[in-house]
Parts: structure tokens; C-alpha cells; sequence
């Protein structure tokens, strides 16, 4: 499914401004440039620039996202393994691969997936290194990943901060090694990058508070980050993806297994607690409960203390093979007969949910965009991109898609600076005139745009429209060539 979709989708908003940072640009360059412009650590960037000399498809780019949201089935499921059972184990790897929100993001060239994998693998790893036999070098694997996780997303910190407060709480042996291995992971981060984590600290500020306005710090919000996770597609309401009946199924289990897990908590037998809530959190399965709950808590919090919004589903995304593996446990006390069939059901409404996403609601189609646009265009034709990206030094998000020549025609409109938008579209239109060229409007259809730009009225005589082809998906998108008379 990782595969398909990567193929099948074309890169699209932030993913263009990372292939635009690590494409043909020599790496001290793009460093200097992650270190200006973005708010993400580097580790992502660099693989990207790694992955992106392999070939000239920009869809290259997503490879390390590729391998990590793959490798992370396996971690999740050693997790799983090791914390619950072996039953629980093969049923988080099915949940985990058939997870609509974590194939999203194995095919998301930013580092979301990145993070995700080594957060499982550095929980893996304490696990391990907590037992009494474990050797030192454990206990520096453990520092290593902890680190590669913050130095691929700064939100990995909740995650991994969890693990060390279940560590300091519930295994007292083991705390002399953990504050030794606790700064060895902060050593390694400043080695590679804390010099420039204090320069995208200055920037960072007004994109928090920018998102308090689409993800405000509600319950109702905090409720749609939890159902994206386990259910949904980024970009997609979920009225859509899973949908009303996908939704249902995938809920219910859900419930299920959660109530499951808090009826066992609290059974009483013969007068005696079979499992207290103590007992739960000092066990292996308390760590994978710590680092489902720890990161979307705190994730509100640094939303409070901030005065902006962290409430972005893909900010949560470290938690969520630890919540699959919770699930998976909850169905696993269902009994002989039933936990099999449950664990197949879910997993059928979890892979159709990422079949249908990725085939009705497929991230915007600027390959098959770009095709239409570039087997008309002649020298000397315009291409006008209507974007809602902010992003000044950003590539428009048809340009790697496009030949060289036909790229260096793009003039970026962005619908939200309405002025200069229409500035700019003026002006190509203008140009075109002059030039006796066509100009290729692409813009979005939304409620602010419901159809591709038109000739401003005076030189509307001039054009006439030669092409008009819409595509659907999670953006529909509008291309429409306007030619001289």
C-alpha cells in the first residue's frame, strides 16, 4: 500500500519546500537554508538530499519516509511483543501496515515517519535495556535513537521524555544508567544541532501562533487529532475518510479493546485486585500506555504555555504505534473464538480506509496537472499557480514536475495576499498580450477560489479559452489555457 501511494501521489505543498531545499543544492547550502527558513530539525532534510541524488523524480525525496513508516511495522510489533504477548505482537503489525494516518506519512517527504520509527525503536530499546542482564551498550543505543528521534522532529521530545519519566518512576534499578544515557542523547543532539535549534527558535514563534486558528486548543480538537489517528487521512474531514460505516467499525473495536483494558484494570477477584493501576504502569505494557498518553497531553500543554497551537494530528504521530499496541491488547483478551476475527475485521476496515483515501482522496494531482499543462505549452507562455502556500522562497508546487523551460514561466499567485495576487495575475496576462502567448491559470477549487483565474475584464476580449480540465481529489484542482484571439 506505502508503494502504491507513493507512486500514485504526487508531492505537494510542504513536501515542494523540502524538495526545494534538498534538490541540486550542495548540502552546506541546504543546511544553511533549513537553518533559515524552516522549524524541523535537520536529520529529514539530509536523507531527503541523499535519497534525491538517487534520480531525477522528485517523488525520490520520500524515500527515507518510505523505509522508516516500513521499518516501524516490525519495531511496533517487537514492542507489542515483548510488552504484551505474541499474539498482540502479529496484530499490531497488521493494524500498524494497515493504518490509513501511517501510510499517509510513510509517503510524506517531511519527517513525521522518521520520528515515529525511532520513538518505536528507542522504546523497544528501554525495554530492553531495563532488564537486569542488559549491557551498557544498550543504554547507548537507547541515547542514540532517543537523539535521532529529536533530530528528526523537535515534538519526538514528549515521546522520549515519557520514556524517561516511566523509566525513573518504574525502574529503580535502572536509574543510575538512564541519567547517564539521558545526557549522552543530549550530547549527541547538540553536536549535531544546537547551534542551529536556537536560530529556528526565532522563527518558530509566529507558525505556533498561527495555527491556534486552524487547530485551536479545544476538547473538539483534541478529539479529531485522537480519530485522525487511529482512523483518518490528514487533509481529509473524516466524514469522508474512513466515512460513516469504516468510521463505525473502526470505532467500535476501538471502544471495544479500550474498555476492555480498563474493565481488567480494575477486576476484582475473591476480594483481591488481579490488576491495579500500579502494577499495570510498573509492567512493560505501562511503558508502551506511557508513550501512547504522555505525547498528546503534553502536546495540549505546550499549546497552553505557548499562547499558539501545537493541536496538529501529525505532531501526534509518535504515539500512535504505541496506541495501536494497546488495541491490539484490548482485542487480545476477547477470547479464543473472538480475538482472531476482531483483529482481521479491524485490520480489513483500516486497509480499506487507506485504499479509499488514497484512491478518492488522493493528495492533489500535480503530475497529471503538470502533463496537461506542459504538452501545450510553446516558448514564450505563462503559467499562472494560484497556491495558498505562504511560503516566500518556496517553488510553486507544479514546478518539479514541469520541464526546465516550462518551470522558469511559473508566476506563484498566492490567493491569500489578495492584492498581489491579483497583481501578478495582471501582469501574465498582460505579458501574454504583448508577447501574442497563452497563458496556464492551475489554481485550486475552493470556496475562496471556485474556478481558475480569468483575463482581468479589460483584457478579457483579448484571450479566449482553448483548455479547461479539472481532477479531483483531497485538492481538486482547475488548469485552464487562455489563448490570444
Amino acid at each position: 500500500m506505502r508503494l502504491w501511494a507513493l507512486t500514485r501521489e504526487s508531492i505537494f505543498l510542504d513536501e515542494v519546500s523540502l524538495h526545494w531545499l534538498v534538490a541540486d543544492r550542495p548540502f552546506t547550502a541546504m543546511v544553511n537554508q533549513v537553518k533559515a527558513v524552516e522549524n524541523t530539525p535537520i536529520l529529514g532534510f539530509a536523507l531527503a538530499w541523499l535519497a534525491a541524488k538517487l534520480g531525477s523524480a522528485p517523488e525520490w525525496v520520500r524515500l527515507p519516509a518510505l523505509v522508516a513508516g516500513t521499518a516501524t511495522i516490525p519495531a511496533a510489533a517487537a514492542v507489542a511483543r515483548r510488552a504484551v504477548g505474541h499474539w498482540t505482537g502479529l496484530a499490531t503489525a497488521l493494524f500498524v501496515a494497515a493504518s490509513p494516518f501511517l501510510n499517509f506519512f510513510s509517503v510524506e517527504a517531511r519527517p513525521y515517519a522518521l520520528a515515529c520509527c525511532f520513538v518505536t525503536l528507542a522504546t523497544l530499546t528501554l525495554l530492553r535495556a531495563c532488564d537486569a542482564d542488559s549491557q551498557k551498550w544498550m543504554w547507548l543505543l537507547w541515547a542514540a535513537l532517543a537523539a535521532l528521534a529529536m533530530l528528526s522532529h523537535y515534538t519526538a521530545i514528549f515521546a522520549i521524555g515519557a520514556q524517561v519519566l516511566w523509566a525513573l518512576v518504574f525502574r529503580p534499578a535502572a536509574r543510575v544508567r538512564l541519567l547517564t544515557a539521558v545526557p549522552s542523547a543530549g550530547v549527541i543532539f547538540a553536536a549535531a544541532w544546537l547551534g542551529p535549534f536556537r536560530d529556528q527558535l526565532g522563527h518558530s514563534d509566529q507558525q505556533v501562533q498561527f495555527m491556534k486558528f486552524l487547530a485551536p486548543v479545544t476538547a473538539g480538537q483534541f478529539a479529531k487529532v485522537t480519530a485522525t489517528a487511529i482512523a483518518g487521512r490528514p487533509i481529509v474531514a473524516l466524514s469522508e475518510v474512513p466515512g460513516p460505516f469504516l468510521g463505525a467499525v473502526i470505532a467500535g473495536f476501538a471502544l471495544a479493546a479500550t474498555a476492555v483494558i480498563l474493565l481488567a484494570a480494575a477486576r476484582l477477584g475473591k476480594g483481591t485486585r488481579l490488576m491495579t493501576i500500579d502494577g499495570a504502569l510498573r509492567s512493560d505494557a505501562g511503558l508502551v500506555f506511557t508513550v501512547a498518553t504522555i505525547p498528546p497531553i503534553c502536546l495540549v500543554l505546550a499549546s497552553l504555555a505557548s499562547g499558539g497551537s501545537f493541536m496538529l494530528t501529525r505532531n501526534a504521530i509518535s504515539a500512535v504505534p504505541c496506541g495501536l499496541i494497546l488495541i491490539a491488547a484490548g482485542l487480545s483478551q476477547f477470547g479464543s473464538k473472538l480475538k482472531l476475527p476482531a483483529a482481521l475485521t479491524l485490520t480489513a476496515a483500516l486497509a480499506a480506509t487507506t485504499v479509499v483515501g488514497t484512491l478518492d482522496w488522493p493528495r492533489p494531482l500535480m503530475r497529471e496537472a503538470a502533463d496537461s499543462i506542459a504538452s501545450r505549452w510553446h516558448v514564450g507562455d505563462l503559467v499562472v499557480e494560484q497556491t495558498f502556500s505562504q511560503a516566500a522562497l518556496n517553488d510553486a508546487d507544479l514546478s518539479p514536475y514541469l520541464p526546465a523551460a516550462v518551470a522558469a514561466s511559473i508566476k506563484t499567485a498566492r490567493v491569500p495576499q489578495r492584492a498581489n495576487s491579483e497583481r501578478v495575475i495582471r501582469s501574465a496576462f498582460e505579458q501574454a498580450s504583448r508577447a501574442g502567448a497563452s497563458v496556464f491559470v492551475i489554481a485550486p477549487i475552493t470556496q475562496s477560489t471556485p474556478a481558475a483565474a480569468a483575463p482581468p475584464g479589460d483584457l478579457a476580449a483579448r484571450f479566449k479559452k482553448t483548455l479547461k480540465v479539472d481532477f479531483g481529489g483531497a485538492g481538486p484542482l482547475q488548469v485552464v489555457e487562455w489563448s490570444q484571439r
